[in-house]
């Protein structure tokens, strides 16, 4: 195996496993012929502890995720002609993630993580938007929930090894997060300031065109997940050295 991937191949154990709360897990060998299927097993067994956060390591709780901001308004648009911005966004249902395949990849120095998420996924927090939809202008402002349903979800991770006070360590310089979903569910308070029957309306519109919509929000969905996870990732990698958790 090309010697940039040594490290990287357990960039998922790294992160995932060894680290949380100062438990002793069992590691898996870089030799080993069954190491991917002995990375998703122990993948599988820390994403509840994942979920609760590590403080020690300033990790914050990844289920409910928070993100301080995400801004649609430079989206695509060429759906239904509504530009979002949602603030103090929780992302609530991540930990229910089943691993299903770890790919390596030498070559690209990447790690695939693929898995299915057994809950919905659900988004909820304050938005503004402004538009048309159905030739009405669209002024809104108030709490929204955006739930996801059927989730399959790739983590792709791409990073490099640094030698800190002489120990390797890992970056990662790239998280992706691309998803697919079965059906999207949205719900905006208040479209229409003032009218809460057009804005029922104008959110069944939103619902009857879901898949459409999904295109104007999914890139900003999974750059905003990818990016979360590289900032949580980072900040244990950048603490914890290859060799207290992997062996060979």
């Amino acid at each position: 195996m090309d010697r940039r991937i040594i490290g990287l191949t357990l960039i998922v154990i790294c992160i995932l496993v060894g680290i949380a709360q100062g438990e002793q897990r069992e590691l898996c060998s870089l030799s080993a012929k069954n190491l991917p299927q002995c990375l998703i097993t122990s993948i599988q067994s820390i994403i509840p502890i994942l979920v609760k956060g590590i403080p020690r390591y300033g990790a914050n709780p990844m289920d409910p995720m928070h993100i301080d901001k995400l801004d649609l308004s430079h989206s695509p648009g060429k759906t239904l002609n509504v530009k979002h911005k949602f603030t103090n966004v929780e992302i609530s249902g991540l930990g229910s993630a089943v691993i299903r395949h770890v790919r390596l990849n030498p070559q690209k120095v990447e790690v695939d993580v693929n898995a299915i998420l057994s809950k919905p996924v659900v988004l909820t927090g304050n938005y503004i938007s402004q538009g048309k939809i159905i030739s009405l202008p669209i002024r809104g402002g108030g709490k929204f929930n955006i739930t996801l349903v059927n989730m399959r979800a790739v983590l792709k991770m791409k990073g490099h090894e640094i030698n800190k006070n002489g120990k390797r360590h890992i970056v990662l310089d790239s998280v992706k997060f691309p998803f697919k979903i079965d059906k999207m569910i949205l719900n905006f308070e208040n479209l229409l300031r003032g009218n809460k029957l057009l804005s029922e309306t104008l959110n069944n519109v939103l619902n009857e065109n879901w898949e459409a919509v999904l295109l104007d929000m999914k890139p900003s969905f999974e750059e905003a997940i990818g990016s979360a996870f590289q900032d949580f990732a980072n900040k244990i990698l950048s603490r914890v050295p290859v060799s207290s958790l992997v062996q060979d």
